[in-house]
């Protein structure tokens, strides 16, 4: 048989004497799946965070080629393109840090409720578009999601926050 052949050869016996025996390996839990993929050398984690951050990069920057679209009353390709590209900035730091250890960052009682905006912003603009179809309400949406996205991305710098909003309480 040409499959038991060459490299595969090896692989194949243990497999088979695996389910022989009896010990065939139990599948994962999704947490489990989740955590095996965040073993990641630290090259690959650079190399995902840097083509899932140009990616995003390049879908926001791609969505203003649509405003036209959402001008004339179709904001469902202004909106996806937008979110998405939002959406694969904010996963982009899930290759540095691991998806669990994003996400628990983002829990953080400094980010929660940021998180939970701009998370929501996301859905919402996405339902606006494509539920509603509504392109004042995509606009509300895509402005939340660029305040919340600001707003959570500060928080990661020390006194950031700080400094934005005593400089924006001494102009107003």
């Amino acid at each position: 048989n040409a499959e038991y052949m060459g490299t595969s050869f090896p692989f194949a016996m243990a497999g088979a004497f695996k389910k022989l025996v009896g010990i065939e390996e139990q599948p994962k839990s999704p947490l489990e799946e989740l955590t095996s993929c965040a073993s990641l050398s630290y090259t690959q984690r650079l190399y995902g965070f840097g083509i899932c951050f140009v990616v995003g990069f390049c879908l926001s920057v791609m969505s203003t080629f649509f405003i036209s679209d959402l001008i004339r009353g179709n904001p469902t390709p202004f909106a996806l393109s937008y979110t998405l590209g939002n959406l694969c900035a904010i996963c982009s730091s899930g290759f540095l840090m691991g998806p669990v250890k994003q996400i628990k960052s983002m829990m953080k009682e400094t980010r929660l409720v940021t998180s939970i905006v701009y998370v929501c912003s996301l859905g919402l603009t996405l339902y606006f578009a494509f539920g509603l179809k509504n392109a004042g309400l995509v606009i509300l949406g895509i402005i939340i999601q660029f305040l919340a996205g600001i707003w959570y991305c500060l928080s990661y710098i020390p006194y950031a926050r700080t400094c934005v909003k005593n400089t924006v309480t001494s102009c107003v």
